[in-house]
């Protein structure tokens, strides 16, 4: 094989290559042009919510019929159910797409339909009714409190400078409540008994 042949086989190589990473930028625009325009529609089971999703998870439109007629919550739980439903469908949508782009050897699709299994099962676990009293456990008091320590006596042999509550000793007349920790705090340097 002579120099011009090889070269000629390499040119070949690359340009099969640049083909290659034309048509690969081709189906990309192709791809995100999809993408961009999926739409899912679900709707709740009396036809009162229909919920359009496009990709990502985007709300592209709500739409009610006879929504009066339901209570406010009721109402709630078939937006919420009609939302979880369209979303769902449209990332199963979406992950389709980007599998038929990419191949099937990623697994999009199988990995969209895995976690969208967990969220439910975890969903249906909330939203589980709280099992019968009979097979509830039995709520236990809370242990109870250790004894206090006995105050133990100042420098002068008095009680604590920080008692709790309670009218002063030497001024009977304090049976009003004070204002705050003031004054404890104002009186700490006095030379007054509690």
């Amino acid at each position: 094989m002579d120099e011009l042949e090889r070269l000629t086989q390499e040119f070949e190589k690359f340009q099969k290559k640049i083909k290659g990473f034309q048509q690969q930028a081709v189906d990309a625009e192709a791809m995100g042009k999809e993408v961009a325009e999926l739409e899912a529609q679900a709707a709740s089971p009396d036809g009162t919510v229909t919920v359009i999703a496009g990709p990502g998870g985007s709300i592209k439109d709500i739409r009610f019929r006879n929504a009066r007629r339901h209570d406010d919550a009721a109402l709630a739980g078939m937006v919420r159910g009609t939302l979880q439903q369209a979303v769902a469908t449209a990332a199963r949508h979406q992950a389709a797409i980007v599998e038929r782009y990419a191949g099937p050897g990623l697994g999009i699709l199988d990995q969209v339909m895995e976690v969208q299994k967990q969220a439910f099962a975890a969903e249906q676990q909330r939203a589980a009714p709280p099992p019968p009293a009979e097979q509830r456990p039995t709520p236990q008091p809370p242990p109870p409190r250790p004894p206090r320590p006995a105050p133990e006596p100042n420098d002068e042999g008095q009680g604590s400078v920080l008692r709790k509550g309670g009218p002063r000793r030497d001024n009977p007349q304090s049976n009003q409540p004070r204002p705050g920790n003031r004054g404890v705090l104002r009186n700490l340097g006095r030379e007054e008994e509690y």
